[in-house]
C-alpha cells in the first residue's frame, strides 16, 4: 500500500473517531497539552526521510497521519470547547491574574466578556468585587474598569495580538469570581467560546449573550 494512501487513511479515521467520541463527551479532560508534543512531527518527518525507499515507509506515514490529526482535533478542540469543561481541570498553571477591590459605594457594575475561540467559566464568589484568571498560550485579556458614581463597568477584552504559544499550556480559558452582594448586568459576546455559567449565587439583572 503506498505511503501517502496511509498518511491519509490514519489522518482521516483518527480525526473522525476524536470528533465522534468528543460529540459524545468521552473526553473529561482539556488538551492543553497538545502543544508539547508537536517536536514529535519533527522526529517523524527525519525517521521519514531516513526510512525512504524501506517498507518501514509506510508505518511512518501512517503514525505521522495519526500525530496530525491528533494534533489539530486537540488543538481545535482546546480553543472552541468542543470537549466538556472539567471544572476540576486546572489547565495548568495562571498565566494571568485580574482582579478590582470592592468599593462600598457601589451598587451594581455591569460585566463585559469579548472573545472568542476559549472557555468562560463563571461561578464562585469572591470577596473582592471581581477576580478572574486566565489559562493557556492564547489567554491573554485586556482588563478595564470604569466607574460612575455607584456603578461600575468591569471589561475582559481578549487581546488576540499576544499569543505566546510556547508559554503555558495550548489553549484560552477564563474563570471568573464575582461579588455576590453587587447586582450584576451580564453582556457576554464570546462568539464560538464554550462557557460554564451557574449564576445562582449572584444578584443578577439582565444578561446578554452574543455568540
Amino acid at each position: 500500500m503506498k505511503s501517502r494512501k496511509l498518511f491519509w487513511g490514519a489522518f482521516f479515521i483518527t480525526l473522525g473517531g476524536l470528533w465522534l467520541l468528543g460529540k459524545l463527551d468521552a473526553f473529561n479532560t482539556t488538551w492543553s497539552f497538545i502543544w508539547k508534543i508537536w517536536p514529535f512531527i519533527l522526529i517523524l518527518w527525519g525517521v521519514a526521510v531516513l526510512t525512504k525507499n524501506t517498507p518501514f515507509r509506510q508505518y511512518i506515514s501512517a503514525a505521522f497521519g495519526f500525530l496530525l490529526a491528533l494534533l489539530i482535533y486537540g488543538s481545535i478542540a482546546n480553543l472552541t470547547g468542543l470537549v466538556k469543561i472539567n471544572l476540576n481541570d486546572n489547565c495548568g498553571k495562571v498565566r494571568y491574574y485580574y482582579y478590582e477591590n470592592l468599593d462600598s459605594t457601589l451598587t451594581y457594575s455591569n460585566l463585559e466578556i469579548n472573545g472568542g475561540l476559549s472557555m468562560i467559566v463563571i461561578k464562585d464568589t469572591t470577596a473582592k468585587l471581581v477576580n478572574g484568571r486566565a489559562y493557556g498560550s492564547f489567554g491573554e485579556y485586556d482588563f478595564d474598569r470604569y466607574y460612575s458614581d455607584s456603578m461600575v463597568s468591569v471589561v475582559f477584552d481578549h487581546n488576540v495580538h499576544h499569543f505566546s504559544p510556547f508559554k503555558g499550556d495550548f489553549g484560552n480559558r477564563l474563570d471568573i469570581e464575582l461579588n455576590k452582594k453587587i447586582k450584576w448586568n451580564l453582556q457576554l459576546n464570546i462568539g464560538v467560546s464554550k462557557s460554564y455559567l451557574d449564576l445562582r449565587e449572584f444578584c443578577i439583572g439582565e444578561v446578554e449573550l452574543n455568540t
